[in-house]
């Protein structure tokens, strides 16, 4: 619901205020790091490792307004389809991948940027930051202990989270006539997808690329 009203007030409010609006479609591509901290030790299995850590792909995919308010200062928002994957591996001296933990999560995220651009030209170079919305839809785990694969499982509703995260973007928006194409390098911390406690932390890089349609830029308003 919080997501749904953010979306209406921004489309009904800012393109009044912005000197150039955008509308069109965004997707991303990037990897997700994560580490998670503990004091398990299980001296039978000769553990010599105290934590977990992931290395997985990101995906994203969905619609985007865009605004200008004058030739340095803009705003972005999009909504979109996410997926996370996450592999978490125990490391053993006695055996590899002993226990391997595997997520796959689907969530809705909302990320908001404010940005500082440099114009050159019609185009423009940018950098930013603001606030992501998430809210993890569905997920499943599954992974492998003892060398035995366990089928994978739903997660339960409680374990699906709400989150607010902050986000750091650099990028470019290059025009042709009214067609903007922008892409850009983002950073995130947060998620926390697995683990509530203070010592996990997970980290996403992203690369997107957007393209969008500019109502009368091009047309001699330039």
């Amino acid at each position: 619901m919080l997501i749904k009203t953010l979306v209406l007030i921004t489309c009904a409010v800012l393109p009044i205020q912005a000197m150039e609006f955008g509308i069109g479609a965004v997707g991303n591509i990037g990897i997700g790091f994560s580490r998670y901290e503990t004091d398990v030790r299980d001296e039978t299995a000769n553990l010599v490792t105290d934590h977990l850590s992931s290395r997985a792909p990101v995906f994203g995919l969905g619609p985007m307004v865009n605004f200008w308010f004058n030739d340095n200062f803009g705003l972005n928002m999009c909504l979109q389809y996410s997926l996370y994957n996450y592999n978490y591996t125990y490391d053993y001296a006695t055996s590899e991948a002993a226990i391997e933990l595997r997520w796959s999560i689907q969530s809705l995220i909302l990320p908001a940027d404010l940005k500082i651009a440099i114009p050159f030209g019609k185009n423009r170079a940018f950098i930013g930051g603001g606030v992501i919305v998430s809210k993890q839809l569905k997920g499943k785990e599954g992974g492998i202990i003892w060398g035995n694969d366990l089928e994978a499982w739903n997660m339960r509703s409680e374990e699906l989270k709400t989150d607010f995260l902050l986000r750091a973007l650099i990028g470019v928006e290059f025009c042709s006539g009214n067609i903007g194409y922008q892409t850009s390098i983002d950073y995130y911390q947060g998620l926390y997808p697995l683990f509530v406690e203070p010592w996990a932390s997970t980290h996403h890089l992203s690369l997107s690329f957007a393209v969008l349609y500019y109502p009368g830029k091009g047309n001699g308003s330039d």
